[in-house]
């Protein structure tokens, strides 16, 4: 078996059906090894677009999208993409030629680092020596759906992709990589220091008058209907980051609104200044575009360490479906003043004649059809289970918060 067939066989095992990418002659036999075992390659036009690519499948599947690349300028062309999918927090293979080892002290043409180049916005980059290529393979699958997900970067020579798998013998045999790159923790802690952790955050909301919850990037759809049961019970108003929406439909009676850098961000601050305290489930603060999260009293329920610098939540880190599952039976309600939620909820209304200022985002100044009339419009229409996605620009900022999104994974 080659290493070009092991890769192949390794990603087929853990169910991966396409890869993205822009062929060059260094990676063609990867590519035939893609297609004898059923996953369809499919083309792009820039090497990019197949990082994208990955990096939404990663975030539908929860297995890690892949990539492939040749190497030098046309590798060097996935690098938004894979930077990408590390903010995303998505999990993603991008796999590249390298020049073959005879040849690289050498051989200067399209000779670049990858391991430099990637190993800042991959969790980790390594190259493939043909020795127990398929365990590697696999182990980086494993790391790049590991919390906190990202992006893994293998690198193949021709010489080795073409070349014979070999295994070590006996139990030395590395089912790993090498270190090397950014590592980032899977965190969080056990026994008596979790119970205290946890007790600390009970203690913290129980304290609080008007807790708002927020709901971030790190939810995920299995966690739906455990955080579902704690508005239930709680009576909480809450919110959600863009790149959660529809965890929680966005009809529900105590939605207010969607935060991080959307339109209406004024009225959005105006809201969370009103509470005492954040209840973030999944929240990241990867998704902020503004450091109002920094001053502001929070507590956290994440799969991953969020504390960096100055933000320092008071947070459980674990399986958020079952710590939120354990927290509901310890919570009483505590509403908000009825007059002050329908005065936030008012607060996220904006009609389709609105002309309002330009920090709104909302209207048009001259007459005609305005964008959010467009936008409603298209909402009143199309099915629930419609996928929206849309790119950056000012229309991303009417989208984000103005589409209401009713299921995970129909709106980007």
């Amino acid at each position: 078996m080659t290493n070009a067939e092991a890769i192949a066989r390794a990603l087929a095992a853990e169910g991966v059906e396409y890869a993205f990418g822009l062929p060059g002659g260094e990676v063609v036999v990867l590519i035939d090894a893609l297609r004898r075992v059923g996953i369809k390659f499919l083309l792009v036009g820039h090497e990019a677009s197949a990082a994208f690519m990955a990096d939404v499948t990663g975030q539908i599947t929860g297995r890690a999208g892949v990539c492939v690349s040749t190497l030098g300028p046309g590798a060097a062309n996935l690098v938004t993409g894979v930077a990408n999918a590390y903010l995303e927090r998505s999990p993603v293979l991008a796999l590249t030629a390298q020049i073959s080892h005879d040849l690289y002290p050498s051989f200067t043409h399209q000779r670049l680092p990858l391991d430099r180049l990637f190993g800042s916005i991959t969790k980790q980059s390594s190259p493939l020596d043909g020795v127990d290529t398929g365990a590697k393979v696999a182990a980086a699958l494993r790391l790049a759906r590991s919390d906190r997900p990202g992006p893994v970067h293998l690198a193949i020579s021709s010489d080795v992709a073409a070349g014979e798998s070999r295994s070590l013998a006996g139990p030395a045999a590395s089912a790993g990589l090498p270190m090397g790159g950014l590592l980032v923790p899977n965190g969080g802690s056990g026994g008596t220091d979790a119970r205290m952790q946890a007790a600390e955050v009970v203690r913290a909301i129980q304290q609080a008058r008007r807790p708002l919850l927020l709901i971030g990037l790190g939810a995920r759809p299995g966690d739906a209907p455990a955080i579902r049961d704690l508005l239930e019970v709680t009576q909480w108003p809450w919110m959600s980051t863009p790149k959660a929406k529809g965890i929680v439909p966005e009809t529900h009676p105590r939605f207010l609104g969607v935060a991080t850098g959307m339109a209406i961000d004024r009225a959005i601050l105006e809201t969370i200044e009103a509470s005492d305290l954040l209840v973030g489930i999944g929240f990241d603060s990867v998704e902020c575009d503004k450091p109002w999260f920094l001053d502001r009293p929070m507590v956290s329920i994440s799969r991953w360490p969020t504390r960096e610098g100055t933000y320092q939540p008071l947070e459980i880190v674990g399986d958020i479906g079952t710590t939120v599952g354990e927290m509901v039976t310890r919570l009483a309600p505590k509403p908000w003043p009825d007059a002050l939620l329908q005065e936030r909820r008012r607060a996220i209304v904006r009609h389709p004649s609105s002309t309002g200022g330009p920090s709104d985002a909302v209207g048009s100044p001259s007459a005609g059809l305005s964008p959010l009339a467009a936008l409603q419009a298209l909402r009143d229409v199309l099915p629930e289970e419609t996928v929206v996605t849309c790119d950056v620009g000012s229309h991303k900022l009417l989208a984000g918060q103005f589409w209401r999104t009713t299921a995970p994974h129909t709106f980007f």
